[in-house]
C-alpha cells in the first residue's frame, strides 16, 4: 500500500485461477488436458522438487499431515498440482485448511474409509467444491469394486490394473518405474513410487 508516494505495507498473496474438470476425456485444466505425472512421497526439498520438474513430475501425492505442509507451500511456489492421502478424521480436517493453496488438485481416501462417515460427508464437503478439486479412492485388490457415490476416479496398483477392466472409473496408476505407455482411455496419468535419482 502506498500513501504520499510511499510505501507503507506490503503483502504477498499467492494464488491461482484455474479450473479443473474430470470428463470422458480425462482431466483438463484451464480446458488444456492434462496427465497426471507424479511423485509419491512426503518429504522433498526445494532441489529435489525443482529436479523432480525438470524430469517432467507436475504433481505429487502426499499424505496429508501437519509436516507435509512445507509441501504444499512449495508446490504453489513451483508449479506441482498437489494430491493428499487423506487417512482419518484428524488429516480430513486438516485437508480442509489446504484446500485454499493454488496447488491443490484432490484428495485420495485411503481403503480403510470407504464405509466410514467421512466418504458421506464428501458428498456436501467444501473439500470438493468451490475450486472443482477431484476426490477419489485408493483401491486394493481387497476393496474391488465400483466407486461410491461422489468419488471421481481410483488410484491403484499397477498390479491389479488387469483386473479392473470391468470398471469404466477412471485411474491413476501406481507403478514403480516411470509408466509412459499408459495409453488406457480411463487412464489419467500414474504416480512412481520407484527410488528417486
Amino acid at each position: 500500500m502506498w500513501q504520499d508516494e510511499q510505501l507503507c505495507e506490503r503483502i504477498q498473496l499467492s494464488h491461482g485461477l484455474r479450473v479443473i474438470t474430470l470428463g470422458p476425456r480425462g482431466i483438463r485444466i484451464n480446458g488444456r488436458p492434462f496427465t497426471v505425472e507424479a511423485v509419491r512421497g512426503d518429504a522433498f526439498s526445494d532441489n529435489d522438487l525443482l529436479r523432480l520438474r525438470d524430469a517432467g513430475c507436475n504433481s505429487l501425492l502426499t499424505s496429508v499431515t501437519a509436516r507435509s505442509l512445507y509441501l504444499w507451500e512449495a508446490a504453489d511456489r513451483l508449479g506441482f498440482l498437489m494430491l493428499g492421502r487423506i487417512v482419518d478424521r484428524e488429516t480430513w480436517e486438516l485437508a480442509g485448511t489446504l484446500r485454499q493453496h493454488p496447488s491443490c488438485l484432490g484428495w485420495v481416501i485411503t481403503p480403510e474409509l470407504v464405509n466410514h462417515e467421512i466418504l458421506q460427508a464428501v458428498r456436501f464437503s467444501p473439500l470438493s467444491f468451490g475450486r472443482s478439486h477431484l476426490v477419489g479412492c485408493e483401491i486394493n485388490p481387497l476393496s474391488l469394486g465400483p466407486l461410491p457415490d461422489g468419488l471421481q476416479f481410483m488410484l491403484c496398483d499397477e498390479a491389479i490394473l488387469p483386473l479392473l477392466t470391468n470398471h469404466p472409473q477412471p485411474k491413476i496408476v501406481l507403478a514403480d518405474r516411470e509408466f509412459d505407455e499408459l495409453q488406457a482411455p480411463d487412464v489419467l496419468g500414474w504416480v512412481f513410487t520407484g527410488q528417486i535419482g
